[in-house]
Parts: C-alpha cells; sequence; structure tokens
C-alpha cells in the first residue's frame, strides 16, 4: 500500500476590501458583506513523501515555486451586537471563492498550478464610535401669529359725523 502524503503552508498578507449591506431584511442586527480579497503570498512551503508499508520515501520539504497572488470574492453575513451607546461587537460567517491559483509553476510533482484554496470563515470585529452620536436638535415650535383685538366702546356715526356710544 502506498500513500503520498503532502502538507502545504500558505500564509498571505490580504488586502480585502468589504462593502457591509445593511437593512436588506427585515432584521435589525443582521448584515450581509460583500467585496473582494486580494492577498500577497509571505509563507508558502509544503512537505511532500510517499510512505510505502510503513517506509517513508523520497521525502521533500520546499517553497512552493512562483506562488501567485491571491485573487477572492468574498460572501457572507454577520450579527452586530451592541455592547455600550459607542461599541459595538461584530460576529461574522464569510465564504472566499478563489479566482487564482495557488502557483504558477508547472514543474513540481505537486501539480501547484492546478490547486486553488476556497475558505470559510469565522471572525470577530469591534467598532468604536469615536465621535459619539450627534445630538439632535430639537426645533422650538414657532409662535403662531395671532391678533388681538380689545374694544372698550361700540360708537355710532351719524350723518352729520357725531359719534355717540351705542
Amino acid at each position: 500500500i502506498s500513500l503520498m502524503e503532502l502538507d502545504a503552508k500558505l500564509g498571505y498578507l490580504e488586502i480585502s476590501p468589504i462593502l457591509q449591506l445593511h437593512n436588506l431584511v427585515p432584521v435589525k442586527n443582521l448584515y450581509f458583506l460583500a467585496g473582494l480579497e486580494l492577498g500577497i503570498p509571505m509563507s508558502k512551503s509544503y512537505d511532500y513523501k510517499i510512505v510505502e508499508n510503513g517506509t517513508t520515501l523520497n521525502p521533500v520539504s520546499a517553497d512552493i515555486p512562483d506562488a501567485s497572488v491571491r485573487i477572492a470574492a468574498a460572501v457572507g453575513a454577520g450579527w452586530i451586537f451592541e455592547l455600550s451607546e459607542t461599541v459595538k461587537l461584530g460576529a461574522e460567517v464569510s465564504y472566499r471563492i478563489p479566482f487564482s491559483k495557488v502557483s504558477s509553476s508547472t514543474i513540481s510533482t505537486a501539480n501547484f498550478d492546478k490547486w486553488n484554496v476556497s475558505q470559510l470563515r469565522a471572525g470577530l470585529n469591534l467598532t468604536f464610535d469615536i465621535f459619539g452620536k450627534k445630538e439632535e436638535k430639537k426645533e422650538e415650535p414657532k409662535p403662531q401669529a395671532t391678533l388681538d383685538l380689545k374694544m372698550n366702546t361700540i360708537n355710532s356715526v351719524t350723518r352729520d359725523g357725531k359719534r355717540t356710544p351705542m
């Protein structure tokens, strides 16, 4: 019985512009996310060996040749927990769909040029509102225009112009 084992270690420095979409469904704290992930390979090693009848044959430990920049789409969902008026904790789950291969090299027996790595991620984020909530200015009601008339006496005017109380 022979068995081939390949153990790869891939580490990337990632830049992930992600868009959070809130209020798509009528659930207050739920949000969805979508974006792009760009990863620059930082560590890229592998161990390869063949085990035949309990004996290890031809072990190889090396770097993955011509490691590629990782490009992937990110989709997911999250939930926001309000810890205080200015601090929020977000829990999210996302799935990364790769567009690129691990390597462009065709010289290895590991066929790195045929690999791509999907990811299922879970994470937490802490958000601080450093400016606090802006207080809404309450407009004081404007006074309504009124007409205040008072009469002490009512007079009548005769044809010759004399005023007489009524």
